[in-house]
């Protein structure tokens, strides 16, 4: 069960899947959370050539319009606090400026999920690249939910990368007490080189689904290509609303995980995604 949440605002359009989906981890949970709103003088520097003899205007723009992202976001982290307030929750809010991962890594120890959002397929937050979005999924050492708008209102299951790891048996049990499903079926890829290994796999998480008393399809898959590039392609095919995957699984999955599967995933769907350590 989560007991604290740090959710993490950066004045982008992923903030409002972030209040929606605090609001549900905190009728279901009820989870105190921390808001915390992030924002980097980097975040308002315009790219835009300047001409010679005008740096002062853009330098006086710049931080006129960092000024007002500042406001907004602490606006935002307000509004979230007292949304959770209403629903019954505890909430603290803060703000802070500065590199994300820094700010991050100091406060991430002390919560059981952090949650974070995203505006579409491709892209990282606000803050973060897409390649610094990959290493706080590879480097964070709690749960990470990153919330995209694109799928979460729209997809209709949830698609679930299970490599029979105690660690991905863990992940799919918390999530499933975080009370996000919604009723929406569990989609199971199993993926081995042979078909034999493949199928006791697909057996087992058979059996782990079946104690969870939720709709479910296991979808059992011998690799003719790299596992990766199976697995991978599956996940996105499927256009669920939001994917779970263990970080810290099998020796084997390690590789894909902290190689290319969040970048694949990231870049390749649009769906929430909770990373399990």
């Amino acid at each position: 069960m989560v007991h604290h949440v740090l959710a993490v605002l950066d004045g982008s359009p992923g903030d409002a899947i972030v209040h929606q989906t605090t609001a549900a981890l905190v009728s279901h949970c009820g989870a105190k959370v921390d808001v915390l709103g992030l924002s980097d003088p980097d975040q308002a520097t315009s790219r835009e050539a300047v001409p010679a003899g005008a740096l002062h205007y853009k330098q006086e723009a710049d931080a006129r319009r960092y000024r007002d992202l500042k406001d907004e976001i602490a606006t935002r982290v307000e509004l979230l606090a007292a949304r959770v307030r209403e629903a019954g929750g505890e909430a603290t809010a803060a703000t802070a400026e500065g590199q994300a991962m820094t700010e991050l890594s100091r406060r991430w120890n002390g919560h059981d999920l952090l949650s974070l959002g995203r505006e579409k397929r491709g892209q990282g937050t606000r803050l973060l690249s897409r390649r610094g979005l990959i290493r706080l999924l590879r480097d964070c050492p709690r749960p990470v939910l990153i919330n995209s708008a694109a799928q979460l209102d729209n997809g209709e299951s949830i698609a679930i990368a299970y490599d029979g790891s105690a660690e991905a048996k863990t992940a799919v049990r918390q999530f499933l007490k975080l009370g996000l499903s919604n009723g929406r079926r569990l989609e199971v890829v199993c993926v081995r080189p042979d078909a034999d290994d493949a199928r006791r796999l697909a057996d087992e998480a058979e059996r782990l689904c079946a104690d969870a008393k939720v709709s479910y399809e296991i979808h059992q898959l011998a690799a003719d290509r790299h596992p990766l590039t199976v697995l991978a392609n599956k996940l996105v095919a499927l256009q669920p609303a939001l994917m779970v995957a263990a970080s810290r699984g099998a020796a084997s999955w390690r590789e894909f995980v902290f190689g290319s599967l969040p970048a694949r995933l990231i870049r390749g769907s649009g769906a929430t995604l909770y990373m399990h350590p």
